[in-house]
């Protein structure tokens, strides 16, 4: 099969977002502490936020503009504008070790899976501190992603 490297050097990339309108991938690199982005055919990589311990599932809002991430290292969900990525909020805190996560955008509403307490998670995206357990006693959930029709 023809497989093209779209982006090289990454150190432990976890998780990715695509911007098909405007030609644009995200994601986590979990290793480097890093939320970045490119051009889908891997130009003009730029880092958005730094200094992160553990990013890793990664989601846009793009009618917000808006991306959403878990940060592992300091078990928290995390967002930060698209246009002005320097302020980063602090949505979801106290979380075992989140790592999936996938917006409800409809409803309002985000989804993570957090393998350190073995659950499937969720929270309002515009009043994200009650966190409501959906299922409880998984193996090691890593991933998620919702089918909303």
């Amino acid at each position: 099969l023809g497989v093209t490297d779209l982006v090289t050097g990454l150190d432990s990339p976890s998780g990715i977002a695509l911007d098909v309108v405007s030609g644009r991938m995200y994601w986590a690199d979990e290793g480097a502490g890093k939320i970045q982005r490119a051009n889908l055919h891997g130009s003009g990589v730029r880092s958005l936020v730094t200094g992160l311990d553990g990013a890793s599932g990664i989601a846009l809002d793009l009618e917000s503009g808006k991306m959403y991430w878990t940060n592992r290292g300091t078990s928290r969900i995390q967002r930060a504008n698209l246009d002005a990525p320097f302020a980063v909020e602090d949505l979801v805190m106290g979380l075992a070790n989140p790592f999936g996560l996938a917006l409800d955008l409809e409803n309002r509403k985000m989804y993570w899976a957090d393998y350190g307490s073995q659950k499937i998670q969720r929270a309002n995206l515009d009043a994200p501190f009650a966190v409501e357990d959906l299922v409880t006693g998984l193996g090691v959930p890593s991933s998620i992603a919702l089918d909303i029709r």
